[in-house]
């Protein structure tokens, strides 16, 4: 894949939007790793505005620049951008999530950033409440001493041509600034376009078995965040049409859309495929059931078709259940919230919105089910395609990647047997959309025995949940009919008036919109039905991309961050403990004479030039609390705060350890600065 590659040339702050207590105001874009980032959207927004300026200068036409971003009427631009990163990162968020001792993100962060202190001056002076404090990414790499940091950002060009290759090129050696405060000394960076290799073979098709109409079973994995909107409401798995439209998209790429596959791949309805659900527990989720609730006052889930609870009960919308050892589990999926700003033209005023996303690294799976004849044609689609769904599909979100091979799999042929009298319940594993604006529940009910062929009559009470299912054809830039729809995980009771032999898993008759997984059913005896419960919570399934790269610059960066750490926790500790009277003078000449000491040799002979033997006596009992009698610094000593990290420090590689020694003067001038001012704030206590 081709790249962007950034290097500093200065301290950048890529904010994010959000504040960190009352320590910093503007924050950093971090991992939850605590690894800094550049987001996309910034990148490409920052290519545009350069690509702004080369049309001023006439360097850019109109049309490369829209080939290359799109427009604003609607037209999709060839380039894609994903977030800037650290080269390293992959490896090291690795390393970070097996390695409980560097773990901590903050710790993580602070290798990377520091925070900058700002003020607002009116007349000369500081105003009042005007001070603010913004985390910086520095400029050099905290791993390698000298050199600037660089970021890395993947792109990808969709059939473009030499000319906006060559903007591109352009774009990159023009943007010199990232970020915010561009005009106070942040954000000057050096960016250059890096084609890439050619892109990687397909996986390889699955076997397949030897029957007319076959299953495909896929897995993907969230490369990025994605924002999945619905009508009025922000969505959690991927709808069916977005994966239809998406691989159809790719299939018009090589082939034609009179193309007899083409048809029955997306128009026809003979490929029906599924949306996409959260994997959880290595199966594939469904909605939860509608009927299942949490009790609160007892704790517990409970089936409201099986039994008939009493007290406070929270349903179970928008949670997703997958079939466990032990029962279903259930999650939810988990959401960021990320903030960003737009400019609608040069005249209009910046727009801050915040805007909900699917969390990256979880792993979703579908289907697929067609016939034989078409399913290596489907799965070759699906192994080359550039999976993107949702929203912002141009940069920071909605990328996806293929996880695993592809399986096949003949249709299920499970049944269930009913008596005359017997209860049994149709489970919709899908929404539902029927012909008429209102699907009342008689009238669905009356569609789903009409195409079981059964009698039955309506018992118990039914679990129902409705919503509005439209969309937006980017094409005809116009929006998608709307359609009331029986949400996923809606459940109808019935009894059976007759005795009769129903399949598992049937689609209604007259549900629309099958090809884009609607009206998937499943039916339920009552044993099926009491099976049903809860066996705990869980969580979305995620996967970690594929890591490779040496992580022990990082390791050794943070041992000797949380080294320094311990030094100042054990210095504090034994300035506190009230055994040094010294005062202010002799502790201010502590400090000159520590700034002076070329080794602690040298600052115990400037030590014992002191004459009064009381004030030498407390500056030799503090050094030997912090570095013990030996000429040279004790690391046990001055790492006494927390003895199993000094442990580990005494079995640590030689160079780490004379690495932490060489900061042999930190504790010294942790402890005088607190005995100095606290001694001074005594004095003045006196005077």
């Amino acid at each position: 894949m081709d790249r962007i590659r950034i290097t500093l040339r200065s301290d950048l702050c890529a904010g994010n939007g959000e504040s960190r207590g009352n320590t910093v105001d503007t924050d950093l874009v971090l991992t939850p790793c605590g690894l800094p980032r550049i987001p996309a959207r910034r990148l490409k927004g920052c290519l545009r505005a350069a690509a702004a300026q080369l049309a001023e200068l006439g360097d850019a036409s109109a049309a490369c620049t829209a080939e290359l971003f799109g427009d604003k009427n609607g037209r999709a631009g060839c380039l894609w951008v994903g977030d800037a990163a650290l080269p390293q990162e992959a490896a090291f968020t690795a390393w970070l999530r097996q390695d409980p001792a560097g773990s901590d993100p903050h710790r993580v962060a602070q290798l990377y950033t520091d925070v900058r202190g700002q003020t607002r001056l009116q007349d000369g002076v500081a105003r009042d409440g005007s001070l603010r404090f913004t985390r910086v990414l520095r400029r050099y790499d905290p791993l390698d001493p000298g050199r600037e940091l660089v970021f890395e950002a993947p792109v990808r060009l969709e059939s473009p041509t030499p000319e906006a290759v060559r903007l591109l090129e352009h774009c990159c050696a023009a943007t010199r600034h990232i970020g915010t405060n561009r005009n106070r000394g942040l954000g000057n960076v050096r960016m250059v376009y890096l084609p890439g290799s050619e892109a990687p073979a397909a996986p390889p098709l699955p076997a397949l078995p030897d029957t007319d109409t076959v299953t495909l079973h896929y897995r993907v994995r969230l490369k990025t965040p994605l924002t999945l909107p619905g009508c009025g409401e922000q969505l959690t798995a991927i709808p069916a049409r977005s994966v239809i439209g998406c691989l159809a998209g790719a299939y018009l790429r090589k082939g034609h859309a009179g193309d007899t596959a083409f048809r029955q791949l997306f128009l026809d309805g003979t490929a029906r495929w599924s949306g996409l659900t959260p994997v959880i527990g290595g199966a594939v989720s469904h909605p939860a059931p509608l009927a299942l609730a949490y009790l609160k006052n007892e704790g517990r889930y409970a089936n409201r078709c099986i039994e008939s609870p009493t007290g406070k009960q929270k349903t179970l919308s928008g949670v997703y259940t997958a079939a466990g050892k032990a029962g279903l589990l259930a999650a939810s999926v988990p959401l960021i919230t990320t903030y960003h700003h737009k400019h609608r033209d040069d005249s209009a005023d910046a727009t801050l919105y915040v805007q909900q996303a699917v969390q990256a690294g979880l792993v979703y799976g579908g289907t697929v089910t067609l016939p034989t004849a078409l399913a290596n044609t489907a799965a070759a689609l699906l192994g080359t395609a550039q999976l993107r769904f949702g929203r912002s599909k141009t940069a920071q979100y909605a990328r996806c990647e293929l996880l695993g091979g592809i399986t096949a799999a003949p249709l299920p042929q499970e049944i269930v047997t009913l008596r005359k009298g017997e209860s049994f319940f149709v489970l919709l594993e899908s929404d539902l959309i029927l012909p008429t604006d209102a699907p009342a529940p008689d009238i669905a009910a009356d569609a789903l025995m009409q195409s079981l062929g059964i009698s039955a009559q309506r018992s118990g009470k039914d679990y129902l949940l409705y919503h509005t299912v439209g969309g937006y054809h980017a094409m005809w830039q116009m929006q998608k009919p709307r359609r009331t729809a029986v949400c996923g995980g809606s459940v109808y009771s019935f009894t059976a008036a007759q005795d009769a032999v129903l399949p598992a898993h049937f689609t209604p008759k007259t549900a629309q919109c099958v090809q884009e997984g609607f009206g998937c059913c499943r039916v339920l005896g009552k044993t099926e039905m009491s099976a049903l419960t809860i066996a705990g919570k869980a969580s979305v399934d995620t996967a970690a991309p594929a890591a490779d790269g040496d992580c022990e610059p990082l390791r050794r960066a943070l041992f000797l961050l949380r080294g320094r750490e311990v030094m100042q926790q054990t210095a504090l500790q034994q300035a506190q403990d009230g055994r040094c009277h010294a005062d202010t003078g002799t502790l201010g000449r502590l400090r000159r004479m520590l700034s002076e000491a070329a080794d602690l040799k040298d600052l115990r002979n400037r030590v014992e030039s002191i004459k009064t033997v009381g004030k030498k006596e407390d500056a030799k009992r503090l050094l030997q609390a912090l570095y013990g009698s030996d000429a040279e610094p004790s690391l046990p000593a001055m790492l006494a705060a927390e003895p199993d990290f000094a442990a580990q420090m005494s079995c640590a590689h030689p160079q780490l350890q004379r690495e932490l020694t060489a900061c042999w003067k930190l504790p010294l001038e942790a402890a005088l600065h607190l005995l100095y001012y606290r001694r001074l704030k005594e004095e003045t206590k006196d005077a």
